[in-house]
């Protein structure tokens, strides 16, 4: 596999391409239109969409606010989950229960389970006001899920996954190049992490500042939000370069 370039945030019209497919998709798949559409809205970590819990969306007024808050109890899979008992458990002969010991067991930690969610950073707890009209959709289908399930059930493969087939929706494959993978042929060259990145370089061309940038994406120092508005600043300059023509006034 060649390496890729991990700071790859979409340029505005191929941004515009990806969420019109995430909001198409929604009735093709439902679980990968609200992952692309959550990590594109809000700029999580794939690490903060997969831990994500009911009790993170909370309803004032006519708005729901999404807070990212850290937890301890590692909530348990319905059918799934067999506490760390028994042969599913792995490396447990004695049939002990796992989880209290503070440990996740095998089952869990395969569906991306650990002890609970603690965040990245310091930074990380942080609230989003879902109160525009693509943040209060995206708010009603989370809300949806989450009335349904009690947590999202996959890893950082399956959102990856997930976001690759709503670039290839897209159209975005051909455009942004593919990279080779030796089991799975060629897929779009999109991943979860650009979606951070172009949050990130969005609230950059807002004129958002670095300590504002890094507020609203849990930051743990100012290295990222800088790179977003130099990033910017440098689309700009090249776009100034391209476009400029001294003969129109």
């Amino acid at each position: 596999m060649s390496s890729r370039n991990k700071f790859k945030p979409l340029d505005s019209d191929h941004t515009k391409k990806f969420e019109d497919a995430a909001k198409e998709y929604k009735n093709i798949d439902f679980m990968a239109s609200l992952v692309c559409r959550t990590l594109l809205y809000l700029g999580l970590r794939p690490n903060e969409f997969i831990h994500s819990i009911p009790a993170w969306l909370q309803r004032e007024g006519r708005h729901l606010k999404f807070v990212i808050t850290p937890y301890s109890e590692i909530p348990g899979h319905d059918g799934i989950c067999t506490k760390g008992a028994g042969e599913i458990g792995k490396n447990n002969p004695d049939g002990a229960n796992l989880h209290k010991s503070g440990n996740p067991c095998y089952t869990c930690r395969k569906h991306g389970d650990t002890n609970g969610f603690e965040g990245k950073t310091s930074n990380s707890p942080r609230t989003y006001t879902l109160n525009s009209p693509e943040l209060e959709e995206l708010g009603d289908d989370l809300e949806w899920f989450f009335e349904q399930h009690n947590k999202i059930s996959f890893g950082n493969d399956g959102v990856n996954r997930r976001v690759r087939n709503v670039a290839e929706h897209a159209g975005l494959g051909e455009v942004r190049g593919y990279r080779e993978l030796s089991t799975q042929g060629k897929v779009p060259d999109i991943a979860a992490y650009d979606l951070r990145h172009t949050f990130g370089t969005r609230l950059a061309r807002m004129d958002f500042n670095k300590h504002e940038i890094m507020a609203m994406m849990g930051h743990g120092d100012s290295e990222m939000p800088e790179k977003y508005i130099s990033y910017t600043g440098k689309r700009k300059e090249n776009l100034m370069n391209e476009k400029w023509d001294p003969d129109i006034y």
